[in-house]
């Protein structure tokens, strides 16, 4: 969840505790993975070893061998457990990393819910910061963790490619809503997922992607749940075509995405490390209004408060693209009612709000806002 305005010392505390050259990294990913054909194989999800304190992150895989003549047992869909998955894509090795609740009954479409690791991170931490895993255990949805790109990294240290100038050419290049095209077309020949049910979250750099997918990729994501990462709907080429019904988490003492607005990337305060060269983002009421205005959202917004939580609700959107902004009064850079690495912690990401639990509260959200006919 570590966004890409990063204060310089992060990032370097960050690559000392994982410290494996980029060829280290690379052998990571493919030692995870099988062959090209045949069963799958087990291994261990891609990142660091652990970040402080000396905790592992990674969780046990069965990587999905590539599908082989009609028969074989790696062209069968999967039932529940954890899994990953190798993509190539734009001369890139990507991956995808799937969690599968034991409810699932193959041949049932299910909901999907994408997860998008903030700017430095990666998949597999997503899972400890959101706990949605246990969320769709008890609801029934399959989650994919996503994994963005870096120009030297394939399993720490990932961004993904909003659209806003990057230092470096290369990344700027990434075409990451190619990538989640080509995952969603992917996971499908596995998993049983509902076409009108596939939603999308993330925090930070994520949280402005799900903003770019809403813009790029409407006609696959029925509705995106940002957190801690704000984008209006006009810093996008694309506009989507359908209104896309939002959720958005962000606190109030969010320092690296100040609620305020500001400037991010490489000349900004925290930003010396990042991949991006600095470019102005808007105040997250401004963003929400944007999106509330785009979707056909009618009449005052309803407000609620829930301790130090206020919901304002953006309703009567054509075709069901409600609008609905959480701000967190004891917020920082962090997932509402999730947790924080102690690493994070130090580099000022501030407190994790208690007034509304994140990942329950966007399923909810999702459950109710399928794409429409």
């Amino acid at each position: 969840m570590l966004d890409a305005s990063l204060r310089p010392g992060l990032l370097l505390l960050l690559i000392l505790l994982t410290s494996l050259s980029p060829a280290c990294a690379r052998r990571a990913v493919a030692s995870g993975s099988s062959g090209s054909t045949g069963g799958d194989e087990s291994g261990r999800s891609p990142g660091p070893g652990g970040l402080l304190p000396r905790r592992d992150y990674r969780v046990s895989l069965k990587w999905i061998a590539d599908p082989g003549p009609a028969g074989e047992t790696s062209s069968t869909q999967r039932g529940p457990g954890n899994y990953g998955r190798k993509l190539s894509l734009g001369g890139k090795e990507r991956y995808y990393e799937v969690h599968v609740p034991p409810g699932y009954v193959p041949g049932k479409p299910a909901p999907l819910v994408l997860v998008l690791h903030g700017g430095g991170g990666f998949a597999t931490l997503m899972r400890h910061i959101t706990g949605l895993d246990e969320v769709s255990d008890a609801e029934g949805f399959l989650v994919l963790y996503a994994a963005g790109t870096h120009t030297d990294h394939t399993d720490r240290l990932l961004f993904w490619n909003t659209g806003h100038p990057t230092k470096d050419p290369r990344q700027g290049k990434v075409d990451d809503v190619a990538y989640f095209r080509a995952a969603l077309d992917d996971v499908a020949r596995f998993f049983s997922v509902d076409p009108r049910r596939v939603h999308a979250t993330g925090i930070s750099n994520g949280g402005q992607m799900c903003y770019r997918l809403a813009a790029e990729l409407s006609d696959r994501i029925a509705s995106v749940a940002p957190v801690a990462g704000q984008a209006a709907a006009d810093e996008f080429s694309g506009k989507p075509a359908r209104p896309v019904p939002v959720m958005h988490f962000h606190g109030l003492h969010d320092e690296f995405a100040p609620y305020a607005g500001g400037v991010l990337g490489g000349g900004s305060q925290r930003g010396s490390k990042s991949v991006f060269e600095p470019y102005p983002f808007k105040p997250v009421p401004e963003v929400i209004r944007s999106w509330a205005e785009l979707n056909g959202c009618t009449g005052e917004p309803v407000e609620r408060r829930f301790g130090k939580g206020v919901r304002k609700e953006f309703s009567g959107g054509e075709g069901g693209g409600d609008v609905v902004l959480w701000t967190l009064e004891d917020g920082g850079h962090t997932w509402p009612g999730g947790e924080v690495t102690r690493a994070e912690k130090r580099s000022g990401t501030g407190d994790v709000s208690k007034a509304v639990k994140a990942s329950k509260a966007m399923w909810r959200f999702f459950a109710t806002h399928p794409m429409r006919p």
